[in-house]
């Protein structure tokens, strides 16, 4: 009796179709979580009702803000929310050294970040806009952190700097549109005369301004930073700073330990000038 057999190109072909078929239904499946978590009015109406307070890697966060939107709340309730700078922070921050953070939003990473250094009163965070600072407040209560919070843009200290505020806690240096404030500025070479501090751990996340900070204190963060976390944000502006920023450093000595993807923003950056033994602080 004559055996059939399926012709082995068609067999190969069901065998591929059949994965690729597999993995799409994987993706689309993802992205339906995805969007469900990402923007859900629902989960964000919950959240308020509740309190308005979320469990997040570990520490409390109020959301009640009027800048955070009801459905984008539901993705810090599943954790999505700087988990670049928070995996970062715990990996290559010194806890042992001061830390200063540039763009401290709600607090989140602040909160975090605290716990994780063995002397939490070393620890400088800076907030431009005077809208978020009654919230980032009330999280380093929640807390019990023990940070100090700076109400100010990063500049030259005693400058006044002009931004637009956005919604859902971003803010950018902006002349146009209706929501703008003018804040005092200060600088990082400033908070170290003041504090003390001589080596410390740097975080950035100052919505593009993170250029100017590096053009204007190259010399103060070569003498004095040991490791640095920043967001980039060459998505939101135009021509190539981000990239001569990101050279600059390395040729002032900084290596780069992380890089930026398309997928995430967050750059780390190593001193090698500061390599070795913590310095007596």
């Amino acid at each position: 009796m004559r055996e059939t057999t399926k012709p082995k190109p068609r067999r190969w072909y069901r065998r591929v179709a059949d994965k690729v078929l597999s993995e799409n239904r994987i993706q689309q499946m993802k992205s339906y979580v995805w969007r469900f978590k990402k923007d859900n009015w629902y989960i964000g109406r919950y959240i308020e009702l509740t309190g308005d307070v979320i469990d997040f890697h570990g520490v409390k966060v109020s959301l009640d803000n009027p800048l955070i939107r009801t459905r984008a709340k539901s993705l810090m309730y599943y954790g999505w929310h700087e988990n670049d700078e928070i995996d970062y922070t715990l990996k290559y921050l010194d806890p042992a050294l001061p830390t200063v953070e540039f763009g401290a939003s709600i607090g989140a990473l602040s909160c975090i970040t605290n716990r994780h250094l063995q002397r939490p009163t070393e620890h400088v965070v800076v907030e431009a806009n005077p809208v978020v600072v009654p919230t980032l407040l009330k999280n380093r209560e929640l807390n019990g952190c023990r940070f100090q919070i700076i109400s100010a843009a990063v500049g030259a200290e005693n400058a006044l700097i002009e931004f637009q505020i956005d919604d859902h806690l971003e803010s950018r240096i902006s002349s146009g549109g209706d929501s703008r404030v003018t804040v005092a500025a200060i600088g990082l070479k400033d908070i170290l005369k003041h504090r003390g501090f001589q080596t410390i751990n740097l975080q950035i996340d100052v919505e593009g301004a993170e250029i100017a900070l590096v053009d204007d204190e190259l010399e103060t963060l070569r003498a004095h930073v040991k490791h640095i976390v920043m967001e980039t944000h060459a998505r939101f502006l135009t021509g190539d700073g981000t990239e001569k920023m990101l050279e600059k450093l390395e040729r002032a000595g900084f290596e780069c330990l992380v890089a930026a993807t398309p997928s995430s923003p967050v750059v780390v950056f190593r001193n090698r000038a500061l390599d070795g033994p913590t310095r007596a602080e």
